[in-house]
């Protein structure tokens, strides 16, 4: 899915808002300009940036529990490129129909997020370590359960920071954040 997604070329990878308003803006005043990022705020989702009358509006693709895509109150899709393909023909809460895709300028990749590699890193690790594959069965084994792979991390990540110290009451994380500096946002 990341690889089909990665190859469309609108889309920028992990932009922020304001730079897919800055793209879309700088592609021309066309309604119905849009373009596809990654989405900040939801774990595997997408969000679609669109140019109306001037102003950019953006909707968020969220990533459902069957693995599929639907904008929020929207009809499911079985990816992002099929919710695009729908909203080309039907509004269907949108602003207007996505007419004109706002491409990457040349030679320009999607913006990889910073932890991006890390997960790759947390995948290939999990997969060495639990199925002791490696080669190209590990490769396999990551491509036919990508989906369920990056949940798994995304949701267990944490547990291997050195900022993580696992189920402590209170009275314990009292004195371990009094040790060493001080320093504010300290956690």
């Amino acid at each position: 899915m990341a690889d089909a997604v990665n190859a469309l070329p609108f889309f920028y990878g992990n932009i922020t808002r304001e730079e897919a308003e800055d793209y879309l803006k700088k592609a021309g005043t066309t309604n119905g300009l849009y373009l596809l990022r990654q989405s900040r705020n939801y774990l595997g989702g997408f969000a679609l940036s669109l140019l109306h009358s001037g102003r950019c509006y953006h909707y968020t693709i969220e990533r459902e529990p069957n693995d599929t895509y639907a904008i929020v109150g929207g009809k499911s899709h079985r990816s992002p490129v099929d919710v695009i393909d729908y909203h080309v023909q039907e509004m269907d809460g949108l602003v207007c129909l996505l007419k004109k895709p706002c491409n990457r300028p040349k030679n320009m990749q999607p913006k990889v997020g910073p932890f991006e590699d890390l997960k790759e890193k947390l995948i290939r690790e999990y997969v060495k370590q639990t199925w002791n594959l490696q080669g190209p069965a590990l490769e396999q084994a990551i491509i036919s359960q990508r989906p369920q792979l990056e949940k798994l991390i995304s949701t267990t990540a944490h547990e291997k920071m050195p900022w993580f110290h696992g189920s402590i009451t209170r009275e314990n994380s009292e004195p371990r954040l009094q040790s060493g500096s001080r320093t504010n946002g300290k956690f």
